[in-house]
């Protein structure tokens, strides 16, 4: 049963550190404004809600408009406001690669045994943390989560 609470809460600690450490990496490095590609035309489209270039990004522009909006409340442009809703959409997702590599960890190392110990605990919450922080630091992705880009 302690095993048990202790895998429990240091998953959870891990996941939301590093769901924390993302954010704060995604937002010291944000675009302040627009960059090349399409991320003045998500911008621009977002904050009119008006028609992306096909397929377009329904989801999106109306997630960027609110984020506009509330940006504009507390000060912000509405580049760097729709910039700043990818950059915690990229950190949830961080936070999904995780928890689904430390579900399909636990489901491997239980299926020789029933009981989690702590070799066991430090291997799975490890794997997690190596596969999340790869993804925190894997290039395309950074640049994706720090610009207005689908």
């Amino acid at each position: 049963m302690q095993i048990r609470h202790s895998f429990e809460f240091w998953n959870k600690t891990a996941g939301f550190g590093l769901f924390f450490i993302s954010i704060l990496v995604y937002t010291l490095t944000l675009e302040p404004s627009t960059s090349l590609w399409d991320c003045a035309e998500y911008i621009t489209s977002s904050y009119l809600l008006q028609i992306g270039h096909p397929p377009g990004a329904p989801i999106f522009a109306m997630l960027a408009r609110l984020f506009a909006v509330c940006g504009e409340f507390f000060g912000l442009s509405p580049a760097f406001s729709i910039n700043l809703m990818n950059a915690i959409f990229a950190s949830l997702g961080v936070f999904w690669v995780y928890h689904s590599t430390v579900l399909l960890a636990k489901k491997i190392a239980l299926q020789c045994c029933t009981i989690l110990d702590t070799n066991k605990t430090i291997a799975i919450i490890g794997s997690g943390v190596v596969s999340a922080s790869s993804l925190i630091f894997l290039d395309t992705y950074w640049f994706n989560a720090t610009e207005a880009e689908v």
